[in-house]
């Protein structure tokens, strides 16, 4: 196999990236993550076929929504959560990678020179206390095999005679088999709009959110 050479030397010629990020300025830099970020969050069809998205990244995690509509909804909100709160951090992570000055900097803890470099040191405080106040609030979410989700803890809220022989921990999983069951059959109504959902079962509606769910009983809504 020969390689390309030069017309000085005549000999090959050096590697060159496609894509060499060093080159790009601050702002560049910024604009790029902001943008996959932003279509991480609210991902078009597009990349979420491609698996940009949380359902792409931790499927396997969430479970099956056809069958289990409402534990894989709750799931995702709690990975939503962790991971978006991640963001920034992962952000100045990328910053400090792409700036071997910085990375310097932060790891002999020596003065910034520039304001961008300023900039971001001060972006690592908000990025570590908010991607730890996500995550401990996912871990909080997650204890006691999800009970202690918002939308368990309303679940647990119906039918408060029939789930009193039940442990506090489980009673929420009552209500929501048998919302789950109801999702199943082919009699329901399922909305899409933009990145929600709004399933309307024999006895239930349910909307989805982000990091949250509204649930009530039909008899309980005035349409």
């Amino acid at each position: 196999m020969r390689f390309p050479t030069t017309p000085h030397d005549g000999g090959p010629m050096p590697f060159q990236p496609v894509f060499d990020v060093s080159r790009l300025s601050f702002w560049q830099f910024t604009a790029i993550y902001l943008l996959a970020a932003f279509f991480f969050v609210w991902p078009p069809q597009g990349l979420e076929g491609l698996g940009w998205s949380i359902d792409g990244l931790f499927g396997s995690q969430l479970g099956n929504p056809r069958m289990y509509f409402l534990r894989y909804h709750i799931r995702r909100t709690v990975f939503s959560l962790a991971t978006h709160a991640t963001l920034v951090l992962v952000y100045c992570l990328a910053f400090v990678w792409w700036n071997p000055l910085l990375f310097e900097r932060v790891t002999t803890f020596a003065a910034p020179d520039t304001w961008s470099e300023t900039a971001t040191l001060l972006a690592w405080a908000v990025a570590i206390v908010a991607a730890n106040a996500g995550l401990f609030t996912a871990w909080l979410w997650r204890r006691h095999g999800w009970a202690e989700h918002p939308v368990c803890r309303h679940l647990a809220t119906y039918q408060p005679q029939l789930l009193a022989a039940y442990p506090p921990h489980e009673r929420w999983q009552h209500v929501a088999n048998v919302i789950d069951a109801e999702f199943r059959r082919v009699d329901k109504v399922l909305v899409q709009l933009a990145h929600r959902q709004i399933a309307i079962t024999d006895s239930w509606i349910i909307q989805t959110g982000m990091y949250s769910m509204d649930i009530a009983r039909q008899p309980d809504v005035d349409l």
